[in-house]
């Protein structure tokens, strides 16, 4: 049985980099036989898209030719129009810097096939705060800022920065500010090093600080080089160390690095270990680990790529594994065992997929009375604080959390202590597919175990699938509380719903 996958990028990005891993990929997937590969032209796919049209996707087909020479001048010609659902996997292979916009408009795909790196969840990922949510007891102290007022304090307390702009890459994003007699220092890349008398210039040579930069302090350890580990749904594929040829401190194989294989140790092995769980269960499998070396010569992240990684065909250049052929397989056997979906107690590191399911539910407005941004601390606060009879539980399909409902305690009262509240929340790419009635069921299921006899569901009034959700599963109106919310300038109706165990 074939695997069809489609592997979308904007092939002319990458006409200056004939050694690229991309270019390599798409070579090795077009002399696979257990593919049937294609080639999505990223502005192609995003005209269809933009037009709300799934239904035609337009795709070329990969061949030893084709993926030889794509890379020059993309052949629309040889186009075809295929439904998403053709396809068993779709891999997003595009360059950063993104294009407006670009992960929303390929996540009108998520309900109608399967991606390795999920586009809702990467949006996530993207942000600044994501780093340190998901591993920050293992990144070096780090900082968010949004402003020049806040640049100048981190600078003043740290004195030799680095900072990151998020939708960017091969270094290119990334600035060193260091603080000197005669002002301020900037590095960019292999511009040379400029002294500038204050902040106010450099601000516009950095970029747009509205979209959040990430701010840490400058390692010394940098100056050996950093280490990047390829990691294949969970598990460590290989590591290799990059160092810049004349010392510079980015150490990017698009600037000037050269690279050796070198063992990946327990330390390093112990960090994908406590983080990779989050990007499962969010549905993002290829990852990228950059270690630096601490102030103690311990491993510290300095960053966790997703999706497009480089270095795969690298490694058995280097005397390793053949990298390349270990993530085609592992694709193969991901794309041949989907599973059934399966719901188990929520674990700590399911609490990023539960935050980002949730956020959607908050960002659609009228659904729940929770506002701002869910990130997984506020979740895995949630779970630590269950009770002897409440609880979590995820609905997965293959590792990938889809869904999550929760049982808990109605009132400390006394006099209640047999009655619970419900909530049930899903993926909106998965919804229509029954995992709310599932997971529904199973709660009840779990308050009768638990000796409950009486399940509140509280649902805002505009909400009416929701309120037929409930109705469908054995609850009843009982009746509404008017105003009782006020969010986004307007005061909510709440409905109340009630379900007796008897």
């Amino acid at each position: 049985m074939t695997v069809g996958i489609g592997v979308i990028c904007d092939a002319l990005a990458y006409r200056d980099q004939p050694g690229s891993d991309v270019i390599r990929f798409y070579q090795a997937l077009a002399r696979d036989q257990a593919f049937e590969s294609f080639h999505l032209p990223l502005p192609a796919l995003r005209a269809a898209l933009m037009k709300g049209d799934a239904s035609q996707i337009p795709a070329l087909r990969l061949s030893d030719r084709a993926a030889a020479t794509l890379w020059m001048a993309e052949s629309l010609g040889d186009l075809e129009l295929l439904p998403a659902e053709h396809f068993d996997l779709l891999f997003c292979r595009t360059l950063k810097p993104f294009p407006p916009r670009h992960l929303e408009v390929l996540q009108q795909l998520e309900p109608f096939t399967r991606f390795l790196n999920r586009p809702s969840s990467k949006i996530r990922q993207l942000a600044s705060w994501f780093l340190a949510d998901i591993a920050g007891a293992f990144t070096p102290a780090s900082r968010l800022i949004r402003s020049p007022e806040a640049l100048a304090d981190v600078l003043e307390l740290w004195g030799d920065i680095v900072v990151k702009r998020p939708n960017s890459t091969q270094g290119r994003g990334v600035s060193r500010l260091r603080r000197s007699a005669g002002g301020v220092q900037l590095s960019q890349g292999f511009r040379e090093v400029e002294t500038f008398p204050s902040l106010d210039p450099v601000m516009a040579l950095i970029g747009d600080v509205a979209e959040e930069w990430l701010v840490m302090p400058f390692l010394p350890g940098t100056s050996k080089g950093d280490k990047r580990v390829l990691v294949v749904d969970g598990e460590v594929v290989a590591g290799y160390r990059r160092r810049s040829r004349s010392g510079h401190w980015i150490n990017n194989v698009a600037l000037d690095a050269d690279c050796e294989l070198e063992a990946v140790s327990d330390d390093e092995r112990f960090v994908v270990a406590a983080t990779a769980p989050a990007y499962q269960s969010m549905g993002l499998r290829v990852l990228g680990y950059d270690f630096l070396a601490g102030d103690r010569g311990e491993p510290v992240v300095s960053e966790i790529n997703v999706g497009n990684i480089g270095g795969f065909s690298r490694v058995a250049e280097l005397g390793g594994p053949d990298a390349m052929q270990q993530l085609l397989s592992w694709i193969q056997l991901f794309a041949q065992s989907e599973g059934e979906a399966s719901i188990a107690p929520a674990r700590e590191h399911h609490a990023a997929a539960m935050a980002a399911i949730y956020q959607q539910s908050v960002d659609q407005g009228g659904v729940t009375m929770d506002a701002g941004l869910m990130t997984a601390e506020c979740f895995r606060q949630r779970l630590s604080a269950c009770g002897e009879r409440s609880g979590f539980w995820v609905l997965s399909v293959a590792g990938e959390v889809l869904g999550w409902t929760e049982l808990r305690a109605y009132s400390p009262r006394w006099g209640y202590r047999f009655t619970a509240e419900t909530s049930t929340y899903v993926h909106a790419s998965a919804r229509g597919r029954g995992f709310g009635s599932k997971l529904q069921r199973f709660v009840i299921g779990q308050a009768r175990e638990m000796r409950y006899r009486h399940l509140v569901a509280k649902v805002v009034s505009r909400n009416d699938q929701s309120v037929a959700f409930h109705l469908r599963h054995g609850f009843e109106r009982v009746g509404i509380q008017k105003e009782v919310g006020f969010l986004g300038n307007s005061w909510h109706d709440v409905v109340i719903l009630q379900c007796l165990l008897v």
